[in-house]
């Protein structure tokens, strides 16, 4: 009953509530009329926002287009009278000197270029690219053909290996400002195998390119690989020379390995006028053949003046004398001229500073190394032609002046090395001050060595019990500097660093038996010539340089007249950094210093041992390129068309902003 009463005490709230009465809401025709008017005022805004927005990016995108600078080609039938821009990429590697009955592959490959100069319609522009590594450009773009045949006619083939993509790209580069519409690229190579990748030459983009195969006859071919000098243990007046021949692959003969011809050879030994020191016959059955010589010293002395002889294999049918030569130093391939200061000098020779040191340097006779050692005293150092030596050991000297440590770190600034051998002697302020560039770190007074086994960085190899007692601590090291052999607690015994051009080098105990006993361990011999071989580093490269490779030379920083005579009889100014890069031709690189000829800093270039593969590539060209060849490739700029179309985008942009009706 109770909730009954609730209901009916609610019954007249609600019949109020839905018997409420209020104004109705009557809309004006004004009214109506002008919201309609805005509505529709509304859409035609939302399309012209949507217009101006398209017509800006429109804009924004043909003007972007413009800087791309792109352009579409046209290939079109040539006609013969019209001027044409033409790159002649000839491949002057090594491999372009294979023979062919009177004549080589570069002779043909010469003359069918003058054949191209010869059909050029008049006006038109020729230039020259060799496409052994670097690409250079022989002949510069130019309408004188007589001067392109006489640079032709003056070139011989390289000791390179070519690299024919980067001369085409370069060619096409070349070829980017020349007036004619015509661009035209012509190649003409050996294409022997790992010229050409298996995918051909890329076609550029804008000319047409011919590849003109270059195929002489191909047999076998024998290499001269390697030449070793030692001294001859039956003669000690007599020098040993080890050829190493070997059969190269050609397309008569892929697999060396299995050829069973047996081809009868000679390797003779000649001095720089062609008179002949030695020679032997071999037979050469398998795909390797070793030859021996004995060449007496007397005779080597009093024929060659430089101590340098030609190395030449002589062989019925050889079809590459390219790869048949070498120019070999008889002092061996690295002949290290070692100074060395004693700062405590004693009658006695087993308490002199360097007894133990000179020993090791006398037992370093390997087959690749020999030393030439003078030995200095510390005034010396002032006065001395150091640029004559390679590496100069300070061994427990006392004290450096100022000058004398300006003149050492010039030294290895131009190539040189030191080596500073720790002792009771060493003055470590006068070093600090004399060295402050050239030291691995701070030398800090003697103190015990830590016992144990001492580990050594490549090159050098790790001393299991060095047997040292006592060192000269260096302290923490310079930027760039390293710890090349390392105490057990990680210090350094020997610690080096570069200095321009060449290495400085600290052994932190003695060479004598002052500070323990390292110099009467196996391992003081092999870590003497270790340390040589580390600081040699600095100044000649352990291999000769490759023909096209650059050959870095330590010309000293002082005033000098220095030229490099090339194989071919050219002299050319050495560059002031140092850095060699006309090395285009194999054999020997004489270097005069003010006139006198540094053996020091001369080298001897060979041949790029991929230039005997004598192997056809597959390719042959591509029908693409065969059809561009037959016609003109004509470039057209889109860029005048893309600023014509924005210039028309923001004038209608401009034009519809104007017209756009106001929001009502």
């Amino acid at each position: 009953m109770a909730l009954l009463a609730v209901v009916l005490a609610g019954a007249p709230i609600a019949i109020h509530l839905m018997r409420r009465r209020d104004l109705r809401v009557v809309v004006l025709p004004t009214l109506s009329l002008l919201r309609d008017a805005q509505a529709e005022s509304r859409q035609r805004l939302r399309v012209a926002d949507l217009l101006l927005l398209l017509l800006r990016i429109l804009a924004l995108a043909l003007l972007l287009g413009s800087v791309a600078r792109p352009y579409s080609l046209t290939h079109t039938v040539a006609n013969g009278d019209d001027a044409v821009a033409l790159a002649i990429v000839l491949d002057d590697s090594a491999s372009m000197g294979v023979r062919s009955a009177d004549t080589n592959a570069f002779d043909a490959a010469r003359t069918a270029v003058h054949l191209a100069l010869d059909e050029l319609p008049s006006g038109s522009e020729a230039m020259v690219l060799l496409a052994a590594a670097p690409v250079r450009v022989l002949v510069p773009r130019t309408s004188d053909t007589d001067a392109v045949r006489d640079a032709l006619n003056r070139l011989a083939p390289s000791g390179g290996h070519a690299d024919v993509i980067t001369a085409v790209q370069r060619a096409r580069r070349e070829l980017s400002s020349a007036s004619a519409h015509d661009l035209r690229i012509l190649v003409l190579s050996d294409l022997r195998a790992g010229t050409v990748p298996e995918g051909g030459i890329p076609p550029p983009r804008g000319a047409s390119l011919t590849v003109m195969p270059i195929a002489p006859r191909i047999g076998p071919n024998l290499a001269l690989r390697d030449v070793l000098v030692t001294p001859s243990h039956e003669a000690a007046d007599e020098l040993l020379l080890q050829a190493t021949v070997a059969r190269t692959p050609t397309d008569v003969d892929p697999e060396p390995e299995r050829a069973e011809n047996p081809i009868p050879c000679r390797v003779v030994v000649t001095d720089g006028a062609g008179r002949e020191l030695a020679s032997a016959p071999t037979t050469l059955e398998g795909p390797v053949a070793t030859v021996r010589l004995s060449l007496p010293q007397q005779s080597a002395d009093a024929a060659t003046r430089d101590r340098r002889v030609l190395v030449r294999l002589e062989t019925d049918g050889d079809i590459f004398p390219g790869d048949d030569q070498r120019v070999v130093a008889l002092d061996g391939r690295v002949a290290a001229h070692v100074g060395v200061v004693n700062g405590s000098p004693h009658r006695s020779p087993h308490m002199d500073e360097v007894t133990f040191l000179r020993a090791a340097l006398d037992a370093i006779a390997t087959s690749d190394l020999t030393l030439d050692i003078t030995m200095l005293d510390a005034a010396s150092i002032e006065t001395s032609a150091l640029d004559t030596l390679d590496v100069l050991v300070l061994a427990n000297v006392a004290t450096l002046t100022p000058q004398q440590g300006a003149r050492l770190e010039t030294f290895v600034r131009d190539g040189g090395s030191v080596l500073v051998t720790a002792g009771d002697q060493v003055q470590i302020a006068s070093y600090a001050a004399a060295l402050p560039n050239c030291l691995p770190g701070r030398l800090e007074p003697s103190s015990p060595a830590p016992v144990g086994a001492v580990v050594g960085e490549a090159p050098l190899a790790s001393v299991p019990s060095s047997r040292v007692e006592r060192r000269l601590p260096v302290g923490a090291l310079e930027l760039g500097a390293s710890s090349l052999l390392r105490f057990s607690d990680g210090s350094p015994l020997l610690a080096g660093r570069a200095l321009g051009q060449g290495r400085c080098a600290v052994l932190t105990t003695t060479v004598d038996l002052a500070w323990g006993e390292l110099p009467l361990t196996p391992e003081f011999v092999a870590l003497i010539e270790q340390t040589l071989r580390w600081l040699l580093g600095a100044r000649r490269p352990t291999t000769a340089p490759r023909a096209g490779e650059p050959a870095e030379l330590a010309i000293p920083s002082a005033p000098v007249s220095a030229t490099v005579t090339t194989p071919e009889g050219e002299e050319l100014p050495a560059p002031a950094g140092g850095v060699f890069t006309s090395t285009r031709a194999p054999g020997h690189y004489t270097v005069r210093l003010d006139g006198v000829v540094s053996e020091r800093l001369s080298f001897t270039v060979g041949i790029d041992p991929l230039e005997s593969d004598l192997r056809s590539s597959p390719y042959e060209g591509t029908p693409a390129e065969a059809e561009r060849g037959a016609g003109a490739a004509r470039r057209r700029s889109w860029v005048p068309t893309l600023l014509l179309l924005a210039a028309l985008s923001l004038a209608a942009e401009g034009l519809l902003r104007t017209r756009l009706p106001r929001a009502v």
